[in-house]
């Protein structure tokens, strides 16, 4: 076929272009290796000296160019609006069963009545496709590539298209029991598969709060076990993380359900008994909060005098076993303070034994206005984590003006 002859010498014109556009192969694609046979146009190598097809194992993608000796380069890069490239949509998942997509172009083809284009599948009949296993990297099944190439074959005695598998990595999380009465004490198992296990680094998360409890680097143990106790009751879901140097990392999850213990009832808690689960046995640490004096009952004198009005005690007072610290602020005051009147609060922060409280000190600034007289209520918060309280101190004040004398006592 003197066409033939033609388009080899058209296309060996391209090597130059090809050596250039291999020497920037992505670093997260394979080879691809091997040799394809057509009766028509005979081997396909798709990985000659200077050109050589590869697979991007995250993408399912097929790039660069083989090479027959009859009809030159076959592009696994040509595209246009009708021939999408040649690609595994779901490589990812496909394991034994990848179905090859798409198109590739001899390049060297003149469009007089051949077109190059070369289909990796089709369902219409007769229904054909090239496969890859995931699990071997052997591709087979054809291609059609028309009257000039023909049936396309991957695979036959003596010969075939192959690609190096990239090493993979399992984990699965099976948690026993998982589910019970709280206490509850789960043995989580991770069981590893995958390419040359080996030596595998396990960390073990009991609520999948991203704070690891059992790391074990460098151990060759598979399955490997960890414990996880669970004091409440509720829903958990535990995770195991595994990675090797070799392959990318795994993760799996297990799901372990607590169930609240029957309350004995009998005061004391005991028997996995929680504050959660028996609050009757094992009421929560709590704290209230207490002023001394309250209502505050001051009076003061309109032109300056003492700066301080009057002084109250905040006392934390602590509840079945509380022992942490309490922030302390003025949250409101209503009405609000005239200018003249100001107020602080000290210290802010009391921690057990609770011995000393915080000093609510109320004072003057300047000269006290007759319209200061009147009842305020001031709220003090107290804030220990999760627990708020806040208590209201009633603070009735009386402005006198020294000078005033009221008739008829006094005359005009």
């Amino acid at each position: 076929m003197n066409r033939k002859i033609i388009l080899f010498l058209t296309s060996a014109i391209s090597v130059a272009f090809l050596f250039g556009f291999f020497s920037m192969a992505n670093a997260a694609s394979v080879s691809v290796t091997g040799y394809a046979w057509s009766e028509t146009i005979g081997w396909i190598q798709f990985d000659p000296s200077l050109g050589g097809v590869t697979l991007d194992n995250a993408t399912g993608d097929l790039s660069g160019y083989a090479w027959s000796d009859n009809i030159g380069w076959v592009s696994f890069d040509a595209t246009d609006a009708t021939h999408p490239s040649a690609i595994i949509n779901n490589i990812t998942t496909c394991g034994s069963a990848c179905v090859v997509s798409g198109w590739a172009r001899a390049i060297a083809a003149d469009n007089n009545g051949w077109d190059g284009w070369i289909k990796m599948s089709d369902t219409a009949a007769p229904a054909y496709s090239v496969n890859l296993d995931k699990t071997t990297g052997n591709f087979s099944g054809w291609a059609w590539g028309s009257d000039v190439v023909g049936w396309i074959s991957f695979s036959g005695a003596g010969y075939g298209v192959t690609v190096s598998i990239a090493p993979t990595l399992n984990v699965s999380l099976s948690a026993n029991p998982s589910s019970g009465d709280a206490p509850l004490t789960s043995t989580l198992t991770a069981t590893v598969s995958g390419t040359a296990v080996g030596t595998i680094n396990y960390k073990f998360d009991c609520t999948n709060d991203g704070t690891y409890e059992g790391i074990f680097n460098n151990v060759s143990d598979n399955p490997k076990t960890y414990s996880c106790t669970y004091n409440t009751a509720g829903t958990y879901t535990a995770r195991v993380y595994v990675e090797r140097d070799i392959a990318p990392s795994a993760e799996d999850t297990a799901t372990i359900t607590v169930s609240a213990p029957a309350c004995n009832n009998n005061g004391i808690c005991d028997s996995g008994e929680t504050p959660v689960t028996c609050p009757a046995d094992c009421p929560s640490p709590d704290f209230s909060l207490s002023a001394d004096p309250n209502p505050i009952l001051a009076t003061g004198i309109k032109d300056p005098g003492s700066p301080t009005i009057s002084t109250s005690i905040i006392t934390v007072l602590p509840q079945n076993g509380f022992s942490d610290n309490v922030s302390l602020s003025v949250s409101s005051i209503n009405p609000g303070f005239p200018s003249e009147i100001t107020y602080t609060l000290a210290p802010t922060t009391i921690g057990s034994p609770y011995s000393t409280g915080s000093t609510l000190t109320i004072s003057r600034a300047g000269t006290l206005p007759a319209g200061s007289t009147g009842l305020y209520t001031i709220t003090i918060t107290g804030t220990s984590g999760s627990i708020t309280h806040n208590l209201e101190i009633k603070f009735n004040l009386e402005v006198f003006d020294i000078n005033y004398c009221e008739p008829p006592w006094c005359e005009e």
